[in-house]
């Protein structure tokens, strides 16, 4: 990814999978980019105002809150409404693809997928967020 300033783009995976957030972060880190990385979607509610992602990961199967939910509730505050998000989940249905799309997710990826084409989109969303 080619970015003139010399900030890094930073993604925030949220997964309570340890498996699942160290082989992303490792993964989009040898690209270059910042990664934190959360596996409880309960502290991102925390201090909501506190995010600071350029894109976020995020697992729709999660204990306590799915994804959905998480997703409608960061697109539905002012101060993360702006972050594309992209939902990752082993459910394929069509069903559930609609309703990840409905909570305003920019894209749905279905476990497993690809890492080049999930790294296709993110960098096809952070350059969209680039100033003219």
């Amino acid at each position: 990814m080619e970015r003139t300033s010399e900030k890094k783009p930073r993604i925030l995976i949220v997964d309570d999978d340890e498996g699942i957030c160290s082989m992303l972060a490792t993964f989009f880190e040898s690209m270059g980019y910042e990664v934190d990385t959360c596996m409880s979607p309960l502290n991102l509610f925390e201090d909501i105002g506190a995010i600071k992602a350029d894109i976020i990961l995020l697992d729709i199967m999660m204990s306590w809150v799915d994804g959905y939910r998480v997703c409608e509730l960061l697109k539905s505050n002012p101060r993360t409404q702006h972050i594309p998000v992209l939902m990752m989940s082993a459910r394929s249905g069509q069903d559930d693809i609609r309703r990840g799309l409905a909570a305003q997710a920019e894209d749905y990826f279905v476990k497993p997928f690809s890492l080049a084409k999930l790294r296709g989109r993110v960098d096809e969303l952070l350059t969209a967020q680039l100033p003219n």
